[in-house]
């Protein structure tokens, strides 16, 4: 048989040799024969039909994934597979025209036709749950394998619209974003334990009793799926706002209406939980989402050396023990806390110096050795000996010297984005920042170098005052109430954050032999919003200790911003052995 060059062959096949090669390692289109020597690659006259379908079906915009499918084909099979193709492809393009549309009225200032949102009470019930990272070409088949498992009456179905499965959007699905999606299946109390040890890759949880704001759509062939959920989603959003209803959760898309109706269209409810009404007076989205809980919390102090440590116990299952950053107030996971106290102990604690965790002497530097020891005071103090340990920021940095330095006290720590800029090759760029806050420290005062520190570290706008004002003096910002009771205690932290914090946290170098030698799970973890040095930092010690990076919803303070969305990742990590 007369074999032809690459060269040759990418001629007659009007298929580039590049386009050959990555067809080869794809499995697509083989070579005859592979030089073993210089590994150039001889093709036969038979194989250019071959190459010249694939071509083609590039051209109408078929996946290489696809493409290999129908190429292992007979011909009216495959023939059925492109047809079929391009029906979804037609249908795919109607949608996006029809999204344009909206798009543009919506440019132009024109309201789109908006639906009607009802309101109604949601019963407490347990979730057996799955959290995936999933865009649009993934997300039907982890949705079918998901719903799919409860098939058949394997598992019993509760009445009403709390026993409705639904699906929980954190996060937008498309080419581009991979959400994360919370696919949720409500299940009876008295069998939720024995359901999720049948699932073990499955999360079980409590979702509390509240209101939800909804709408149902019925089957409208008219309408294109895209746009009905984007017009829809957008309606709950904008009527929250118009009745001062704070959202308190992301957009759910709840099955309703079983058996499935015939036709195109969706058939199904979108809903927003919704939290209290605000009080008269309070703005109606909270400027600091996140920072004040409703839940309950059982409180106490721990003697510590040198200082007295405020705590909050919150839940009644394994520990886990949640650090703050900057700030040092416990008040920063009180929400996200109270969404995990339905699956964990949660312990949340000023750290010492730092709000309602008074000093016993004259402030100084505090040493991470320190910060380690008080962490495990709190453990103590709450009846645990160790703990599951959840860090962000300055908290990330304590989580991974409790690993280093104190292995009994945690199996595993999650770590996110901590700052310890020493691990980059590159830490003195860095670095040169904090020596210019420390500068502005010495030379202008606290105030002047936390100013700088929030605009070249968390890239606060200058343009824009009141976020400063906020931070300093929140009375002028905020009305009375718990928020402004939270952020008045976290102003008073600053100067100690400051003087005695920040540079003992920069400088800090955590021993990654003694980490790896340690046997504790450790987590890298940064936001998918955040800065490129934090989620450096994150990927270079993930890669020294060998161990996992995960990317969690938000940026670096999405912890209290989107404490949902974080819970339910956060939670899904966890779940993983």
């Amino acid at each position: 048989m007369a074999l032809m060059g690459i060269g040759e062959f990418a001629r007659l096949s009007r298929v580039s040799a590049k386009a050959l090669r990555r067809y080869d390692e794809l499995g697509l289109l083989p070579p005859s024969r592979v030089d073993p020597r210089s590994g150039y690659r001889w093709y036969s006259a038979g194989q250019l039909d071959q190459a010249r379908l694939v071509a083609a079906l590039r051209q109408v915009g078929v996946p290489l994934a696809q493409i290999k499918i129908i190429l292992d084909l007979e011909p009216a099979a495959a023939a059925e597979q492109v047809d079929a193709y391009w029906a979804e492809a037609e249908a795919d393009h109607a949608g996006r025209r029809e999204l344009a549309c909206y798009l543009v009225d919506r440019l132009n200032g024109k309201r789109s036709v908006m639906y009607e949102v009802s309101v109604r009470e949601v019963p407490a019930r347990r979730l057996l749950s799955l959290l995936r990272y999933v865009r649009h070409d993934e997300f039907p088949a982890v949705a079918k394998d998901f719903f799919g498992r409860f098939t058949r009456g394997s598992v019993p179905l509760l009445a009403g619209i709390g026993g409705a499965p639904f699906t929980v959007y954190h996060g937008e699905v498309s080419e581009d974003s991979d959400g994360p999606v919370e696919w949720c299946r409500p299940v009876p109390d008295d069998v939720a334990a024995e359901l999720a040890a049948r699932f073990p890759d499955l999360t079980l949880r409590t979702e509390p009793e509240h209101e939800e704001a909804f709408v149902h759509l019925a089957r409208d062939p008219a309408r294109a799926p895209a746009a009905q959920s984007l017009i829809v989603s957008e309606t709950l959003l904008a009527w929250a706002v118009e009745q001062h209803r704070r959202p308190n959760g992301s957009v759910r898309q709840i099955i309703v209406g079983r058996p499935k109706p015939p036709g195109p269209g969706l058939e199904c409810d979108f809903a927003i939980p919704l939290a209290g009404p605000d009080r008269p007076g309070e703005p109606p989205v909270a400027p600091l989402a996140g920072l004040v809980s409703a839940g309950p919390a059982a409180s106490g102090v721990a003697e510590a050396d040198g200082a007295d440590l405020y705590f909050e116990r919150r839940g009644d299952g394994p520990p886990l023990l949640m650090i703050t950053g900057g700030g040092g107030d416990s008040a920063y996971y009180s929400a996200i806390a109270d969404i995990l106290a339905s699956d964990y102990t949660v312990m949340t604690y000023d750290r010492r110096g730092n709000s309602r965790s008074a000093l016993r002497g004259a402030p100084a530097r505090i040493s991470m050795a320190e910060q380690s020891a008080d962490a495990a005071t709190v453990m103590r103090a709450c009846g645990f000996e160790s703990a599951t340990v959840f860090g962000n920021s300055g908290g990330a940095t304590i989580a991974l010297d409790l690993a280093a330095t104190r292995p009994q006290a945690t199996r595993t720590v999650v770590a996110h984005e901590p700052p310890v800029p020493r691990v980059l090759p590159d830490a003195d760029d860095y670095l040169a920042i904090y020596d210019e806050i420390e500068r502005a420290l010495q030379i202008q005062g606290w105030q002047a170098a936390f100013t700088l520190f929030q605009v070249r570290i968390g890239h606060m706008p200058q343009d824009r005052p009141e976020l400063m004002t906020a931070l300093l003096d929140p009375a002028q910002v905020f009305p009375p109430g718990p928020v402004l009771d939270v952020m008045q205690r976290v102003s008073s932290n600053w100067e100690y954050m400051m003087r005695y914090e920040m540079r003992s946290c920069i400088d800090y170098v955590p021993d990654l032999d003694q980490i790896a030698d340690s046997g504790v799970r450790v987590v890298l973890a940064a936001g998918a919003e955040s800065s490129e040095p934090s989620r450096r930092i994150c990927t270079v010690i993930a890669g020294q200790l060998g161990t996992e990076f995960a990317e969690f919803p938000g940026g670096h303070t999405a912890p209290m911003e989107i404490p949902q969305a974080f819970a339910a990742r956060l939670r899904s990590l966890l779940a993983r052995p």
